[in-house]
């Protein structure tokens, strides 16, 4: 799947106006639009919900295409309209212009407040109505993406649109991938109007790209055909980490042969018997903690196609410098999660640039905060740019 950044949207819009004209991408817009629209829908009654921008001049050509089709529909202004080409069509508007929502009349709501260029919080008017739209338990349409959701990052500005239906122009944005963005529709669909290609996309990976990942299983094999996973986890101050870890079982499900977990001793009854299935194992400790063990960290490697630590291993010097010998000796996959991520922020990034296996960092909101030393509602305001800078360190 593919997504677009604001700027990106922007500039296609600006250079594509240079071969047509911007009213007619709008009306393009607007009639498959309103197709769309119909193609899930049968409404009678609809109301067009519109702010000042080129958002509201979709959705008075959308407006009137249903209107040629015998559906009544009504606008509502909030505030005056200034987009010059918003303005030209609602001059060709044939429907009426009310003064005040009585939602009790419409069976479908169009969310034609704001696109893609919302960069500021919404003051109290636009938030009263927005809460009114979603409290109305009508069917909501939004065109291009949900009023109140930024286009690049999904954080929401006070209050945002949360739609059945969103038809988004050329490409999902990626504020909707992000954040609030998440749930501010229920399904997605894309339209073309005849833009430019961009000079950038973002890869959305999605369930479709893992189709041809996994090879076809033999039909004559063993557990010794496949490959072998191993998990470095838990402490005695949070056992459960690893437990989850052992409970889910999905390096059966993805294939694998067989399954370690190293555990520190003071676990390992806990989880030998558990899942039968899993190879538990001990490794060395102090309190409960993983003790930096040389002899170790060589044995789960020598057994190992891939590696996950640091699941509930609480942050220790220890633990930061096993990761280190693996990255400098071990030459497959390793995954660093949870209190291994919190290790790295804490006693230094450095180690990873001289790694001699594939890493793959999982960090959630918090932990990637600490890793890249960026308080949290900064980091998910431009969180699609630090993702990119994040990889280029490592």
């Amino acid at each position: 799947m593919k997504a677009i950044e604001k700027d990106e949207m922007i500039f296609i819009d600006k250079e594509t106006q240079k071969d047509i004209k911007s009213n007619i991408l709008m009306y393009n817009a607007g009639i498959k639009m309103a197709s769309v629209l119909l193609k899930y829908y049968n409404p009678k009654n609809v109301l067009l919900v519109l702010g000042s921008g080129g958002n509201a001049g979709d959705a008075l050509v959308l407006g009137n295409d249903l209107i040629q089709k015998n559906i009544n529909v009504d606008a509502y202004i909030i505030t005056e309209i200034k987009n010059k080409d918003s303005m030209y069509y609602l001059n060709l508007f044939k429907g009426n212009i009310i003064k005040d929502i009585n939602f009790d009349s419409y069976d479908l709501i169009i969310d034609g407040i704001f696109g893609v260029g919302l960069n500021r919080y919404l003051d109290k008017l636009y938030v009263d109505i927005i809460n009114k739209i979603n409290n109305s338990n009508k069917i909501i349409v939004s065109l291009d993406i949900p009023s109140g959701i930024d286009a690049n990052n999904g954080i929401s500005y006070n209050a945002f649109i949360k739609s059945n239906l969103c038809i988004t122009v050329e490409y999902i944005k990626t504020g909707m991938l992000l954040d609030d963005g998440l749930d501010s529709y229920e399904k997605v669909e894309v339209i073309n109007v005849g833009m430019i290609k961009p000079n950038r996309l973002i890869d959305i990976i999605n369930i479709y790209d893992f189709k041809n990942i996994f090879p076809k299983r033999l039909n004559n094999s063993n557990k010794g055909t496949y490959k072998k996973a191993s998990i470095i986890a838990g402490s005695t101050i949070y056992p459960g980490a690893s437990l989850i870890s052992y409970n889910s079982l999905l390096s059966f499900k993805m294939g694998v042969g067989f399954s370690n977990l190293f555990v520190p001793k003071e676990l390992y009854e806990i989880y030998a018997l558990r899942h039968p299935e899993i190879i538990v194992n001990k490794i060395e400790s102090i309190d409960g903690h993983i003790k930096y063990s040389k002899d170790d960290l060589d044995l789960i490697m020598k057994r190992s196609d891939s590696i996950s630590i640091g699941m509930g291993m609480d942050i220790s010097i220890d633990l930061y410098e096993s990761i280190k010998y693996l990255l400098n000796n071990y030459d497959k996959r390793l995954i660093i999660d949870a209190d291994g991520i919190n290790s790295l922020a804490k006693y230094g990034l450095d180690i990873l640039k001289n790694k001699k296996c594939e890493v793959i960092l999982t960090p959630h909101l918090k932990e990637f905060s600490r890793l890249l030393n960026i308080d949290v509602l900064n980091l998910k305001k431009r969180y699609y740019k630090y993702i990119f800078k994040i990889f280029k360190r490592i």
